[in-house]
């Protein structure tokens, strides 16, 4: 008579266990608070160079040169550029 209740027992106090833990980690998902997004940076900068191949270096207001594609900048014009996920795009200021 025991063999035939431990097999349905051992089954129920499994389900029980997985069910249990699982309600245990589903509160802890939601508390989660999203990661926050910074906002593009934006800054202005000044075409230092531009190459044959239409490639501009762009000096930005903090000091870093960045290398952009553009065909139609000329060597000291100047432009607003915005970085987001660690890519910089420019475009020229009017």
């Amino acid at each position: 008579m025991i063999r035939h209740i431990v097999k349905p027992l051992t089954m129920a106090v499994a389900v029980v266990a997985l069910v249990s833990s699982l309600a245990q980690a589903a509160p802890d998902e939601m508390q989660k608070t999203p990661t926050p997004v910074a906002p593009p940076a934006s800054m202005s900068g000044t075409v230092t160079a531009v190459d044959t191949h239409g490639t501009a270096t762009v000096r930005t207001a903090d000091g870093k040169n960045h290398k952009l594609k553009h065909h139609s900048w000329q060597v000291g014009d100047k432009v607003e550029c915005t970085t987001m996920s660690g890519k910089t795009s420019c475009t020229k200021a009017s």
